[in-house]
């Protein structure tokens, strides 16, 4: 076993230091698909939501929520959605180490597409973080099952922080992408398999169910039966933010669906959304993407 994994592309712990090209979460349409295609980098594909079919070289799967792909550099494979229940995915495009890039200026990603009857050679699509197989590895090798309560936030938070332009944004990427992959190292360890107690899940989830609302505090008492500061602080240890925090993403979420995905006008998603103006909604989301509404609605269709 140990000869083995030195054949392997690998990686130390310590010297990773991962660069994000592009993360983003997608609807797809009915039996929408992309590919069969090849990439320059690294991608880490989730599935969120919905059904589908994913093929990495020659092997194809029929997957659903908490389905983790991994592909890279020349790696063929397809995805397409379900004609009934269509995917919802995260994708983050990365490389395993380099400078980071200046704000704006993500690295390039080269996706070159494949003709039905183009046959690439075989890769060996695996990736060993770590030093030697008695220690702290992590194997990446194409396809595994993670907890979907546990992993998509962090699919989440890399794809709310990537449109951002902000001086600090390409560190942030790093650093939420190192940290998922230790939790990817935690989870095949035998760590904790689902992260988040039923108690704080209610909440999240009846946060998410009230996004579109003005935020209360109360909610977390009525709701809980507990005091606010308490359940804020579980809350915050089980999910890594804090309620408050946890309710605006909810509301980006909504607000990035809407653009992506429907032509609903600003002022009228600004009202839905209880801002007080359409520059008030503006100038939240141009605070949190780092973009306009107009210009994420025309860059959102992609993966």
């Amino acid at each position: 076993m140990r000869e083995a994994s030195r054949r392997l592309p690998s990686l130390p712990w310590r010297d990773l230091a991962p660069v994000v090209g592009y993360a983003n979460r997608l609807e797809c349409r009915p039996g929408e698909t992309f590919g069969p295609r090849c990439i320059s980098d690294y991608q880490l594909l989730y599935v969120a939501e919905g059904k589908g079919e994913v093929t990495v070289q020659e092997t194809a799967r029929q997957c659903e929520a908490g389905d983790l792909f991994f592909y890279g550099p020349g790696v063929p494979h397809r995805i397409r959605a379900d004609r009934r229940d269509p995917f919802v995915l995260y994708g983050v495009h990365y490389l395993w180490q380099g400078p980071l890039p200046e704000p704006g200026r993500p690295p390039q990603i080269t996706i070159r597409q494949l003709g039905s009857a183009e046959k690439l050679p075989y890769r060996d699509n695996r990736f060993l973080i770590g030093e030697d197989m008695t220690g702290d590895l992590l194997l990446l090798d194409g396809h595994r099952r993670v907890p979907p309560k546990r992993f998509e936030p962090f699919f989440a938070r890399l794809a709310e922080a990537w449109p951002s332009q902000r001086a600090t944004t390409p560190l942030l990427l790093r650093s939420l992408l190192t940290e998922l992959l230790v939790e990817l190292h935690a989870s095949a360890a035998g760590g904790d398999g689902e992260g988040d107690g039923p108690l704080v899940q209610r909440l999240a989830e009846r946060l998410r169910r009230h996004a579109a609302e003005r935020y209360d505090r109360d909610w977390l008492s009525s709701w809980t039966s507990y005091h606010p500061d308490y359940i804020s602080r579980l809350f915050r240890s089980r999910m890594r933010q804090t309620p408050y925090a946890y309710f605006m993403s909810c509301k980006l979420e909504l607000a990035r669906e809407a653009l992506a995905h429907t032509g609903e006008p600003l002022a009228a998603m600004a009202e839905r959304l209880r801002f007080s103006s359409v520059h008030a909604f503006t100038r939240w989301f141009v605070r949190q993407t780092g973009m306009p509404p107009g210009r994420f609605r025309r860059a959102s269709r992609t993966i």
